[in-house]
């Protein structure tokens, strides 16, 4: 297997977002978070142990691939969905949370819009999560090379056109839009997200 097939597969969101969940835990803990790290770290673990075991179980089925790719997709969802409820539970930084939040969001946006776009998962859901991250820790802008690698693989080896990544580009910056001005990680709602801000 060559070198760009794997950093393909290391990028893909099912492998690319479970990787990160264990590395966003440190973060969180490191830039406040409270409670003990090995709790944390654990309770990810746990999740994306659980996640990825259940995502490769769906690709292993006699189904077609299309559905596989979305079956997976709202596997992904629901690990973000709960890895921002425990983050959310233990009062976590708004990184952390944010995170989480942007990923189950460009989750959410990929599957309907797919149905009427090709679009490609594999643009869509790294960029929006590391480009919310580059936009809380300069630091972390270091990631951006990756999501920049998911549109080369859209275009040389999934045959993917250019209006195609450019919509998925779009909806990924929207998903980062959408909860920088409208998400309050201090509302008393888990899931509270206002327009209003």
């Amino acid at each position: 297997m060559d070198v760009f097939r794997l950093a393909d597969l290391a990028t893909q969101p099912r492998f690319l977002l479970p990787m990160l969940f264990p590395v966003m835990a440190y973060l969180g803990w490191r830039w406040g978070g409270g409670g003990r790290l090995r709790n944390h770290l654990l309770a990810v673990l746990g999740i994306d142990v659980a996640g990825f075991l259940l995502a490769m179980a769906l690709e292993a089925q006699p189904i077609d691939g299309d559905l596989v790719n979305v079956l997976q997709g709202v596997a992904l969802l629901a690990v973000a969905v709960l890895m921002y409820a425990v983050w959310r539970w233990f009062d976590w930084s708004s990184l952390v949370q944010g995170w989480a939040l942007v990923a189950a969001v460009s989750v959410l946006v990929w599957l309907p819009a797919r149905t009427v776009f090709t679009l490609s998962g594999g643009v869509i859901i790294p960029t929006a999560t590391l480009l919310y991250l580059a936009t809380q820790r300069r630091v972390l802008a270091v990631l951006l090379p990756i999501p920049a690698f998911r549109v080369v693989v859209a275009v040389t080896r999934e045959g993917f056109g250019a209006v195609d990544v450019l919509v998925a580009l779009s909806l990924a910056a929207g998903a980062v839009a959408f909860v920088l001005l409208g998400w309050d990680s201090d509302a008393d709602s888990p899931f509270a997200v206002s327009l209003e801000n």
